[in-house]
């Protein structure tokens, strides 16, 4: 089980908060050019899809914390990177 929970710890520290943050930029740089020279659709567009890529980067921003919280749920301990 500990090994399970390092693997898991490791690939979400490693890989996937890093390539999380990088889609959410990539997101927020469309819709900022959306805002800034769309046609009205394009703009409605992005105000209404703001709000998915903020709650989007809380979750990446939460990522480790919920990962520490499953592991230590199923009996593992959690090591510190």
């Amino acid at each position: 089980m500990q090994n399970l929970g390092t693997a898991i710890q490791t690939f979400v520290n490693s890989q996937l908060v890093p390539l999380g943050f990088v889609v959410a930029v990539a997101a927020v740089v469309v819709v900022g050019f959306a805002l800034i020279g769309g046609t009205h659709n394009l703009k409605e567009w992005a105000k209404n899809h703001i709000y998915t890529i903020v709650g989007g980067l809380v979750l990446i921003y939460l990522a480790a914390n919920i990962v520490q919280s499953f592991i230590t749920s199923l009996g593992g301990t959690v090591t510190q990177f």
